[in-house]
């Protein structure tokens, strides 16, 4: 495993964007290949991590794969009599057509930390899970800390319905286990990290079904929410139970896989609107947002307004992140109804 929080990693370590990629292709070499070491694997499937990264378009190597587009991958053995005995990375099942990605069988005497040096991500979290950034303020809440956070898949954009950070914080201070996210943003733009990014919060709740959101439930998936929402006891529980059990992005993400910011913002119950953020406050949310996207390798599809995601009062998340380059023909970004893919 490469590395320490602090320096480079590379897709072998778990916190690289490529490590789900990198981890599932060493266990497909190790059936491949039964009778090779761990050194001489992890060597193969470091030349197959690198062979398949190579076949994306240089814009998206730097972008973390999506949980379907991995399992959906196989590794195969090629003839042991071949000119070059190679193992080969499959899309589908093997004869179908798909293409075929390979490494030589030599490439098990090349260090995996060789193969895999051109995708070193400089990592900007601490091993305490803080950012080492002298610019955001520390400002632990240890309470908010729900237990470990195990991939970050997604960033949840929320409003606090309060005016100042210093009562946000003085909230989460004074219960035993408050609801709350990962990081503050003040109205100066003042960016406090509240807790480690080791660690989840309670911030998203109940999550909506993204695909009855988004229209592509199957007759079947449709037929089991409404059987659920039969059953007695919350309708959103019985929802939130069923999406849970998707793999991201079929599903929106949830306390257990995204990152929550607060933004300290006012509601007005007359004319239900939310305060719109100050400039200052846009700028950091577009530049912390930079940062954990960077940490994290997300792309903007992987930010998300709270209210569009799950039962929470309508625009809380709405007009908080603006990208420094918008495409304006892209509907996935800042919709009410949530980004797609």
């Amino acid at each position: 495993m490469s590395g320490t929080s602090a320096d480079p990693i590379l897709p072998d370590d778990p916190n690289h964007r490529h490590y789900p990629l990198y981890r599932h292709l060493l266990q497909g070499v190790a059936a491949a290949q039964p009778g090779s070491g761990p050194e001489q694997r992890a060597n193969l499937a470091a030349g197959l991590t690198d062979a398949y990264l190579q076949t994306l378009p240089q814009s998206d190597r730097g972008l973390r794969l999506d949980e379907t587009t991995v399992r959906g991958l196989g590794v195969v053995a090629g003839r042991a009599d071949a000119p070059t005995p190679s193992l080969f990375v499959v899309a589908g099942r093997p004869g179908e057509g798909a293409p075929l990605i390979s490494t030589p069988l030599a490439t098990a005497e090349i260090a995996a930390s060789r193969i895999l040096a051109p995708y070193a991500q400089q990592r900007t979290i601490g091993a305490d899970g803080y950012l080492t950034d002298p610019e955001i303020t520390r400002t632990a809440i240890p309470a908010l800390e729900r237990g470990a956070l195990p991939a970050v898949n997604a960033i949840v954009l929320h409003r606090t319905m309060g005016s100042t950070a210093a009562g946000t914080l003085g909230h989460w201070r004074g219960e035993s286990q408050p609801y709350g996210t990962h990081f503050l943003i003040d109205r100066d733009g003042t960016i406090h990290q509240t807790a480690s990014l080791n660690q989840h919060t309670a911030h998203v709740g109940r999550i909506r079904s993204r695909g009855e959101v988004e229209g592509s439930l199957s007759p079947e998936e449709q037929r089991q929410l409404d059987e659920a929402r039969q059953a007695p006891g919350s309708d959103y529980a019985a929802v939130h139970r069923i999406e849970s059990g998707k793999p991201y992005p079929r599903r929106y993400p949830g306390n257990g896989d995204s990152v929550g910011i607060e933004v300290v913002a006012t509601y007005d119950e007359q004319t239900r609107t939310w305060q719109a953020p100050t400039e200052q406050q846009t700028a950091s949310i577009r530049r912390l947002v930079g940062i954990l996207q960077n940490n994290y390798g997300l792309d903007d599809h992987d930010i998300y307004q709270h209210d569009a995601i799950s039962y929470k009062t309508q625009g809380e998340g709405a007009g908080l992140y603006q990208p420094a380059v918008r495409n304006v023909d892209d509907p996935g970004l800042q919709q009410s109804t949530g980004p797609t893919r």
